[in-house]
């Protein structure tokens, strides 16, 4: 048996004694890293805020449908686009569009209201759009102009002799140009 699954039962029975399993986040934090729904529900039904892990689960790479599904799960339980960011000040749909998440940007944005995060910047100074841009995610970057992204948003640069960066300027510096009909 390995550790998530120890720390689970262990839950599991402080819980059917009646104590409080509210303060268990490191197990959530472990559970939505390995994508363990059973995990994950149990928690979230027990008063675990998911808020701060939402992040693994918009950025991850692979098992899309499960990670929706887990999305969708915290949702339920009251979990929204978390004004928190990360340790480099990522929004869950910043790591959506990085990671070229579309069904999981749709739901963040359309679901969860997360439009909000449009106008967020993380440690590289990028909004999700410039994200979305610089990784070369074409359909990420199209959802979020139809969501109504400001498409003439600019990255703050942090120098007083320097302008920011326009999403186009992060398209031309990246090789990331996409014609009319690409």
């Amino acid at each position: 048996m390995d550790e998530i699954e120890e720390a689970f039962l262990e839950a599991q029975e402080f819980a059917a004694i009646g104590e409080d399993v509210g303060r268990w986040e490191y197990l959530l934090d472990y559970a939505a890293w390995e994508c363990r729904e059973d995990i994950c529900e149990f928690l979230l039904m027990h008063g675990v805020c998911g808020a701060p892990y939402l992040h693994a689960l918009a950025g991850g790479e692979g098992q899309v449908e499960l990670r929706l599904r887990l999305i969708r799960l915290f949702h339920r339980h009251g979990v929204t686009v978390p004004q928190e960011r990360n340790q480099s000040r990522d929004t869950s749909v910043h790591q959506a569009a990085w990671s070229g998440q579309l069904e999981i940007l749709r739901y963040l944005v359309e679901e969860m209201e997360g439009r909000w995060a449009f106008s967020r910047v993380n440690d590289l100074d990028f909004t999700p759009l410039h994200a979305a841009v610089a990784a070369g995610h074409l359909e990420c970057a199209r959802y979020l102009l139809e969501q109504g992204h400001d498409p003439n948003a600019t990255a703050h640069i942090l120098c007083e002799d320097q302008l920011g960066w326009s999403i186009i300027d992060r398209a031309v510096s990246t090789g990331n140009v996409w014609g009319p009909y690409r």
